[in-house]
């Protein structure tokens, strides 16, 4: 892809999914929530910016593309989440197609979670893999990430959660398997988690200087993230506003450390490069 062709496609995805934060906002206030719900907004404007610098200045390598795309993909999904309430529950009838948005909605459960968990991770910072066999977790989480995504489009289950709104797509023959579909598609996707934290304590170790230090606060970051995803649900349904907390600190705990050093990443070397000519003007 050409620098130009990057740096738009990049620019007009950020807008984008900019665009649609404050939406979110929006529907999720008429919807009768409040900001404790939409915790995604936090993190998604800063992933965001720094995902779109980063793939216009390095279109090859694909956190860039990464970040943007997850950000993206889940700013779409909570949109419609609340489009669809708002059309079924909130204002039967005011918007068309709300049971199509609450089947988009549903079908897009895993698609972002698993680029930011599983995806980036295997690939921060330089785009690749720590060696050939930690590749194969990314094309076995690309695999069964469209089957179980397929399968999420025709479960019998609730569309959006907590509202009562069920698949309109769902095939009810399927409804004796769903508790175990539900239970397969956690494990699976812990596992990929804790094995896409795993990829980077061994590239930490096999790091040293620089990129040492890009990846030291990345790597304690993503290595609490699975203990999280196995505590959550227990606080959430505790103290539903101590949870929407707790989640967006871990949340930026991870998106921060990822800001930070991918910025360092993109704009070391040209640091290095003014200093070493500071220095040799210095000399002279």
């Amino acid at each position: 892809m050409k620098r130009r062709t990057a740096t738009l496609l990049a620019w007009t995805t950020c807008a984008l999914a900019l665009i649609l934060i404050p939406c979110i906002l929006v529907m999720t206030l008429l919807n009768g929530g409040n900001l404790f719900d939409v915790n995604f907004a936090i993190v998604g404007i800063s992933s965001t910016i720094v995902g779109a610098a980063v793939a216009s200045r390095h279109p090859a390598n694909p956190v860039g593309w990464l970040f943007l795309g997850s950000a993206l993909i889940t700013a779409i999904k909570v949109l419609a989440g609340e489009y669809a309430v708002y059309g079924i529950v909130s204002n039967p009838g005011a918007l068309p197609l709300p049971y199509a948005l609450a089947w988009l909605s549903h079908t897009m459960n895993l698609v972002g979670p698993t680029m930011s968990f599983v995806l980036i991770p295997l690939y921060f910072p330089d785009g690749r893999p720590v060696s050939r066999r930690w590749a194969f977790v990314g094309w076995l989480s690309l695999g069964s990430l469209l089957v179980f995504t397929l399968l999420y489009a025709v479960a019998p289950v609730e569309a959006v959660q907590r509202s009562g709104i069920q698949n309109p797509l769902g095939i009810e023959a399927f409804r004796p398997f769903v508790n175990t579909f539900e239970t397969v598609v956690l494990t699976w996707f812990i596992s990929l988690s804790l094995a896409a934290a795993a990829s980077l304590v061994v590239r930490f170790l096999r790091s040293v200087g620089e990129e040492r230090q890009q990846l030291k606060w990345f790597t304690y970051a993503a290595a609490i993230l699975p203990v999280w995803f196995v505590l959550n649900r227990p606080v959430q349904n505790a103290f539903p506003h101590l949870f929407a907390v707790l989640d967006s600190l871990v949340r930026l705990g991870l998106a921060k450390p990822n800001d930070l050093t991918l910025v360092t990443f993109d704009l070391s070397p040209r640091i290095n490069e003014h200093l070493a000519a500071i220095r040799n003007r210095a000399e002279m």
